[in-house]
């Protein structure tokens, strides 16, 4: 498993981020750097495409399927969700 993803819940709403390469919405997330555990990628991955933390360790909720064009092959990751009960201001990166 490459990646991992983040929902990081705000009340009743979860957060998502404007990949530009992409150019759509996603959750955040990236690839499990080696020797870095699936949990770990999501926290840095949170921290670095959108500046929040969760209030407590983030919890495991699956692994999603992928499948990825242009060959169509099928990859999973792991998924995790958290809470926060205050946001921090956004700051535009090159990459959301």
């Amino acid at each position: 498993m490459p990646l991992a993803l983040v929902a990081l819940w705000y009340g009743d709403r979860v957060l998502m981020v404007f990949d530009r390469f992409r150019q759509g919405w996603e959750l955040p997330g990236g690839l499990i750097e080696p020797g870095g555990s699936p949990r770990q990628a999501a926290a840095r991955e949170l921290l670095e495409e959108s500046g929040q933390t969760p209030e407590g360790p983030l919890r495991f909720v699956g692994y999603p399927r992928f499948t990825l064009a242009p060959d169509q092959r099928v990859e999973y990751g792991t998924s995790f969700s958290g809470r926060c009960a205050e946001t921090i201001a956004f700051r535009p990166n090159e990459q959301v």
